[in-house]
Formats: structure tokens, C-alpha cells, sequence
């Protein structure tokens, strides 16, 4: 089970804090299961917590819209795809519902069993993990927050070279016609 996991594993930034040996122990851990197609693996908002693996078949990822009221795919999961390596840590509940697509064989590792795996650890190995994952909770943030700013800039030039009509009788619509005014 180790060879086949293990590569994914290690492409995980928060598992890179991990020995090759360290991460043996833990996939030992976790358990293969067959999950068949249409099946909700995890819905958004529930309180369950686990990583998972997919080392067969195919699933989706989809996002509440309560303006919709509508489920919108958010994206495809296939082989080596995984999710839910965050609620190892954190206690939130599910951002997003994962449906299989295809009969799937997936990796699964409990948060309860990673916590007693962990627990039983080195200290050191503690602080390796915690440091990788504040590390990947800042690298996603600033990604966010650069990618806010792009989408404000551009929301910004778009409003300032196509400005709405004033919706008050009289307003000046420009900045043309805005100084006009005022002379």
C-alpha cells in the first residue's frame, strides 16, 4: 500500500514535513474503501473530518449557491486527486460536497486517527507538521488576497471606463459631464 500512496503523499506540502519512514507509519494508519458511483462521500457543512486519497475512479466537487439554490461542480477529481488534508487540523466543518462520479478505491485517514498517530510522535515531528501547515494556510491567503486585488483592479477599471447611468434625475452620469456642471 505504501508505494502506491506514498507519491502522492509527499507532493503534499503539509506531508513534507514528514520523514519517507515517518510517512510510512502513518499511511499504515489509514484504510482503503470502495465508494460506488452517486454517492455523497462528504456534503458541505457537515462536521466530519478526514483526508482522502483517490487512487481509483473519478468524483466531482461542488459548492453550495444559496442564491441559486443550486449545487455549482466546482471541480473534477480523478486519480492521485485529495481532499479534506485540512480538517486534519481543523475543526470546521466541510466547505464543499464531494460526489463519486465512478465507482472510486480511495485512501482515507480518520482526523482521530491521524491526532492519536500524531500524539504519539516526537515533539519535534509535531512542530514540523504545525509549521508546514501555518505555512500553507499563509501561502494560501496571500494567493486570495493577490487574487482579490487583481479582481478589484479590474473591477475597478471596468467601472471607470463604462460608468453607469445615475439613477438621481439630473446627475451628472461622467466625469465629463460632472465638470461641466460645476463651471
Amino acid at each position: 500500500m505504501f508505494e502506491t500512496i506514498q507519491p502522492f503523499l509527499s507532493q503534499l506540502s503539509i506531508f513534507s514535513a514528514f520523514s519517507e519512514e515517518e510517512q510510512k507509519r502513518l499511511l499504515e494508519k489509514g484504510q482503503i474503501v470502495e465508494a460506488p458511483a452517486q454517492k455523497n462521500l462528504v456534503i458541505e457543512g457537515e462536521a466530519t473530518r478526514g483526508f482522502y486519497l483517490f487512487l481509483q475512479g473519478t468524483g466531482s466537487l461542488y459548492k453550495n449557491d444559496p442564491v441559486r439554490n443550486a449545487m455549482i461542480r466546482f471541480a473534477g477529481l480523478e486519480v492521485g486527486s485529495i481532499f479534506g488534508e485540512t480538517s486534519l487540523f481543523d475543526p470546521s466543518p466541510r466547505s464543499a460536497t464531494v460526489v463519486i462520479d465512478t465507482p472510486c478505491k480511495l485512501y482515507v485517514l480518520e482526523e482521530s486517527v491521524f491526532s492519536q498517530f500524531l500524539a504519539g510522535e516526537s515533539e519535534n515531528l509535531q512542530l514540523r507538521f504545525y509549521k508546514k501547515c501555518v505555512e500553507e494556510v499563509l501561502e494560501q491567503f496571500r494567493r486570495q488576497h493577490k487574487d482579490y486585488r487583481t479582481a478589484q483592479l479590474l473591477l475597478w477599471k471596468h467601472v471607470l471606463q463604462n460608468p453607469a447611468p445615475s439613477s438621481v434625475a439630473g446627475a451628472p452620469t461622467s466625469a465629463a459631464e460632472s465638470e461641466k456642471k460645476e463651471e
